[in-house]
């Protein structure tokens, strides 16, 4: 993939070059563009929700009368679960071997709490979609 954005209003025309490999798993490849740019906004944004869901937060990290605190958290939790979405292999770490190589099985609880973060992660991306300008 190839892309080449340039400033908003300028004459130029953006370049996006998908390469047929780049469709073989969507939701990695756009993982790998997605945590970089939440992370350089996050790191830039003098903006934030004034609306956050009170539920979309772990009750220790939410706090009342911190709406940017709150967003950054938001944010943080967006961001790990793009990383963590953007290794095709992210499941070799829940396969189980024994000590001669053989398979064991995955652990299948273990491997399901952590899917689910990482859902849980892209939904609060696209509830809070609207709210990513600066």
């Amino acid at each position: 993939m190839i892309v080449v954005l340039h400033k908003p209003g300028s004459s130029n025309k953006n370049i996006i070059k998908i390469d047929s490999y780049d469709t073989w798993n969507v939701d990695v490849t756009l993982s790998k563009i997605i945590a970089p740019l939440l992370k350089e906004f996050k790191s830039r944004t003098h903006s934030y929700p004034q609306n956050i869901d009170r539920d979309d937060l772990p009750s220790e990290l939410y706090k009342e009368d911190a709406p940017e605190e709150n967003w950054n958290h938001l944010l943080d939790m967006m961001i790990w679960s793009f990383e963590e979405a953007s290794n095709s292999q992210r499941e070799d770490e829940f396969v189980k071997f024994d000590s001669r190589g053989n398979l064991l099985g995955i652990d299948e609880e273990a491997y399901q709490l952590y899917e689910n973060k990482i859902r849980l992660g892209t939904a609060l991306f696209g509830k809070y979609f609207h709210s990513l300008w600066d």
